[in-house]
């Protein structure tokens, strides 16, 4: 569970007005933890709308009385909504993007009218999982609330389960979001979304090449905040293929261990080859650890360095990828490496 609270707190910081996030899950629990954000909202004095079918809505009631929330009374006080797709979304019994859209700027009015903060909306579209005649204008209406969300008080979520939509379903929602959740992973900035022209293809070629270099410019924008901070930090990258040969290092870590280039070769086995013998049964319990566990390993153990042959401590922090894998579907291990030489005299 602790993979999951982590999640909630991530939204909870995150979600402001003008947010539109999509949350792709793959297991009901995520599904229903994820929306739990939703009682962050009553916390902050918002509207809350969440549509869903009658036993997740069943569900939710429940988790937010255990939350310690009246759900009668939030009702009652007009915080909460908690309708059903068909009286949210087929109210005409078909999904009109046009009805729907005047519908959320209606309830956005309304609610900041009655003295709320804001509005949070959520929905489970699963009302279209098993009639594809109901689908077309679902992704349309997903880039239209972008704007609206932008403009308003009012911030959305929307729940996809991978393994239950079609795969271009899917894809188009990563395209249609801003912001995105995938597994205990909040992507503040989702590479993938493409703003409503280009999502429907309508853009000019220009603006598309346009779209592409900004993506790659705020790509590399953020690679070298990370490379600063970690370049501070005196600290080294490291990343172990646990299916392969594809282990790689950033410079910082290979001069810890004595490089001057990169090995031709690095990986677990290597790594151990350079821990003094009396180290090596805790490192390989924690690589273990996390590796069955599906978590992160936390260690320090004394190296011998290549060339001088000089003993140094390290202090090593990793997880495992994909995030929450377990044994045998562990593809890599990851994380950072320091040189605690000085702090050890010193203790």
């Amino acid at each position: 569970m602790a993979r999951t609270h982590s999640l909630i707190e991530q939204l909870s910081a995150h979600v402001k007005h003008g947010e539109h996030i999509c949350v792709v899950c793959d297991n009901a629990e995520d599904r229903l933890q994820a929306a739990q954000y939703i009682a962050d909202g009553l916390r902050r004095n918002e509207f809350v709308m969440y549509a869903a079918d009658p036993d997740t809505t069943l569900t939710l009631r429940a988790m937010l009385a255990r939350d310690g929330f009246d759900v009668d009374a939030e009702t009652a006080r007009g915080a909460l909504n908690l309708p059903t797709p068909e009286a949210a979304y087929l109210r005409a019994g078909c999904f009109d993007p046009d009805v729907m859209y005047a519908e959320f700027e209606v309830a956005i009015a309304t609610a900041l009218d009655a003295g709320f903060s804001g509005c949070r909306f959520a929905g489970e579209p699963t009302w279209a999982l098993d009639n594809a005649a109901l689908r077309p204008g679902l992704i349309a209406f997903e880039a239209r609330l972008n704007r609206l969300f932008r403009d308003q008080k009012a911030a959305g979520l929307c729940v996809y389960d991978k393994n239950a939509w079609p795969a271009e379903v899917v894809r188009d929602v990563l395209r249609t979001h801003p912001v995105a959740v995938v597994d205990d992973l909040l992507c503040t900035g989702n590479p993938y979304y493409e703003e409503t022209d280009l999502a429907q293809r309508e853009a000019s070629s220009k603006r598309q090449v346009d779209r592409m270099l900004a993506q790659l410019r705020g790509q590399r924008i953020h690679e070298t905040r990370l490379e600063v901070a970690l370049e501070a930090g005196r600290l080294g990258t490291w990343e172990f293929d646990l299916q392969g040969a594809m282990s790689t290092c950033s410079a910082r870590h290979d001069e810890i261990f004595g490089y001057d280039r990169p090995p031709a070769r690095w990986g677990y086995a290597q790594l151990l080859a350079h821990v003094l013998p009396e180290d090596r049964d805790h490192v390989r319990t924690a690589f273990e650890a996390a590796v069955d566990g599906g978590g992160t390993c936390r260690f320090e153990c004394r190296i011998r360095r290549n060339g001088d042959g000089a003993v140094r401590w390290i202090e090593m922090h990793g997880r495992v990828d994909p995030a929450g894998a377990r044994g045998e579907d562990v593809q890599y291990l990851l994380g950072i490496i320091s040189d605690i030489t000085e702090r050890k005299e010193m203790e």
